[in-house]
């Protein structure tokens, strides 16, 4: 048993000589308390802002910090190992979700504290570390072939193809027309079962994020669909892969 004022190794730990040995029984228990939307306090050595400036700048210092619980959401939370006093959890959080105050907190409901003393981050949305390629193993003849489509980066959002009057409104930063409704395509693809789907509550809730795709299905800009007035404003817009849209489809043939 171990605490720190990071919450991890990199801090000033604390050893506590005698701790009791849980049983694994124990931390399974405990588990669920953690997952799932739950109320998080982050570590006093975090980016979080306070009184106007980051909480590990006045943790440096020495100043007291109190830091209010903040709301996050824990997907799964497993037990992949255990061999006192190594405990390895697999971890699936939202944005926000600091796994070393995981392990505080269940060190300190354990009675016995506990430190973090590594992380891997295996996946963050679509990309996962078993697909990763080491930068060891690059040269100038193969980097290209370890190159993803940009519309890997938005595959989970809902598509307008555009035409080739959309590819040139595009072009201007001009607003798209839209032809169906792409708030309810992404309502389909992120709803699971049992969830529903609620009204809009405020006027950020009509627009929608969508990845505009040329006739052959490549990437041509991100924008935000609009429900209300059904259409597109672009965001991000990609002016080489517009131009080769445009080239293919007035190629002959």
């Amino acid at each position: 048993g171990a605490t720190s004022d990071t919450d991890d190794v990199t801090g000033t730990v604390i050893e506590s000589p005698g701790s009791r040995v849980p049983e694994l029984r124990e931390i399974e228990d405990l588990l669920p308390r953690y997952t799932g939307s739950i109320l998080q306090v982050p570590p006093t050595f975090s980016a979080i802002h306070t009184d106007g400036e980051r909480a590990y700048a006045k943790a440096r210092r020495g100043e007291a910090t109190e830091l209010a619980p903040r709301p996050v959401e824990v997907h799964a939370l497993r037990l992949a190992a255990y061999d006192y006093p190594v405990l390895e959890l697999d971890v699936e959080c939202g944005s926000g979700t600091y796994i070393r105050a995981i392990g505080r907190d269940l060190g300190r409901d354990l009675g016995t504290g506990a430190v973090m003393s590594d992380l891997v981050r295996t996946a963050v949305g679509l990309f996962h570390f078993e697909r990763a390629v080491s930068p060891a193993n690059l040269d100038r003849s193969n980097w290209r072939e370890a190159l993803l489509p940009p519309l890997a980066v938005v595959e989970h959002l809902p598509r307008h193809v555009c035409s080739a009057e959309d590819l040139a409104l595009l072009t201007l930063g001009r607003l798209v027309p839209a032809r169906v409704d792409l708030a309810e395509r992404s309502r389909h693809a992120q709803s699971g079962p049992g969830e529903v789907d609620r009204p809009s509550e405020g006027p950020g809730d009509s627009l929608v994020s969508v990845a505009l795709v040329c006739g052959r299905g490549e990437l041509v800009a991100a924008g935000e669909y609009d429900q209300i007035r059904n259409v597109i404003q672009p965001r991000q817009v990609f002016p080489d892969a517009i131009r080769d849209a445009q080239r293919m489809a007035d190629a002959p043939g």
